[in-house]
């Protein structure tokens, strides 16, 4: 046999055996499994309103198609993401903590990854309303108290009571004006003359003195 046909008999058989190798892998490729996203998780689950500044849990749910072990991670609404959590076997809950520093109301999402690292969709949000909240005391030297708070359109807060410090003495109807952080911008007993404070769109009582220092 000459050279060049033994050449052309060995680059056959070596094509042969590369189109055998091709073939096999693409078996193996087409009969290798589907790994599948887990399913979207359920809504998370924690409460509706709160105060800046505190932990709140929220826990959520989903299973794997797989049957792979998840893990999960909410995103807070603020800008900010949490980590994901520990590994749980499919159909487990699992619960993260977030607090909010400012008030406002918030969405909450949460999103599952299975052991493949393949991620499913977020989840439906859950509402959560971060309130601020403050500790003042008003009043005089005498019995004052109150029977009403409202929020006005500045973000402040206008509030009603009754007073024996100030006005003319006896029961006088007491108003107090504060800022959105608690601190006062103005009180009155009542005068039938009135006005508005500070354009807050509350009306409240016009009064002949100056403004009396709360305590």
């Amino acid at each position: 046999m000459l050279l060049s046909d033994l050449k052309e008999v060995v680059m056959r058989r070596i094509l042969t055996l590369f189109f055998i190798i091709l073939i096999f892998g693409l078996v193996l490729v087409s009969c290798k499994k589907k790994n599948n996203p887990p399913n979207k998780p359920a809504i998370p689950s924690g409460p509706a309103t709160g105060r800046k500044d505190s932990l709140y849990e929220f826990s959520t749910i989903t299973t794997d198609p797989d049957n792979d072990g998840i893990c999960y991670r909410f995103d807070w609404g603020d800008g900010d993401t949490s980590d994901w959590s520990a590994w749980v076997p499919s159909g487990h809950p699992a619960s993260l903590v977030h607090s909010w520093s400012y008030p406002g109301t918030y969405l909450v999402k949460a999103q599952a990854k299975d052991a493949n690292e393949i991620t499913s969709a977020w989840s439906d949000a859950h509402q959560i309303t971060i309130l601020y909240t403050f500790t003042r005391t008003f009043g005089g030297s005498d019995d004052d108290w109150g029977t009403s708070v409202q929020q006005t359109s500045d973000g402040g807060y206008i509030i009603t009571g009754y007073t024996e410090s100030f006005g003319a003495g006896w029961y006088d109807v007491y108003l107090i004006k504060t800022d959105g952080n608690g601190n006062t911008m103005g009180t009155s007993p009542t005068n039938p003359n009135q006005k508005y404070l500070n354009r807050s769109q509350i009306l409240i009582p016009k009064f002949n003195h100056k403004f009396n220092p709360m305590r």
